[in-house]
């Protein structure tokens, strides 16, 4: 079977569909896409169920609520959390619960600062100035 796509076989409401779609997922990563056509088939749907007068409202409201809570898309809201369990996990241990043992070794002390190159030594007369 060949088929023939022209311009007439996308409406403008498959369009913004699409691109919804797109907005969604994210664009940063291929999952992105993936999840935002999922986002596109199931959920209204489930806005038809929620309400029987308005699922094109209830689908908007989510769209809204989904940018609202992911700018950059239910991708980047995977990798933020992601992101933040991989950071809560490499959390050192408080200080409390240290023992000596797993502290690492500290740098030894700064010297002293050297006595200044025009100071006297101690127990010579003061010196005079020659003019």
């Amino acid at each position: 079977m060949i088929g023939f796509v022209s311009p007439d076989s996308f409406s403008f409401v498959l369009s913004i569909t699409l691109l919804a779609g797109l907005v969604v997922g994210g664009l940063a990563s291929l999952y992105g896409p993936l999840l935002g056509a999922a986002f596109v088939m199931y959920v209204p749907s489930v806005a038809q169920d929620i309400s029987d007068a308005a699922p094109g409202v209830v689908f908007g409201l989510l769209i809204i609520a989904v940018m609202f809570v992911a700018p950059t898309g239910l991708a980047g809201l995977a990798g933020r959390a992601r992101g933040a369990a991989a950071r809560r996990l490499t959390r050192t241990t408080p200080a409390a619960d240290r023992t000596p043992e797993s502290e690492p070794p500290s740098a030894p002390p700064a010297p002293a600062d050297p006595a200044p190159v025009d100071a006297e030594p101690v127990g010579a007369p003061p010196r005079t100035e020659k003019e």
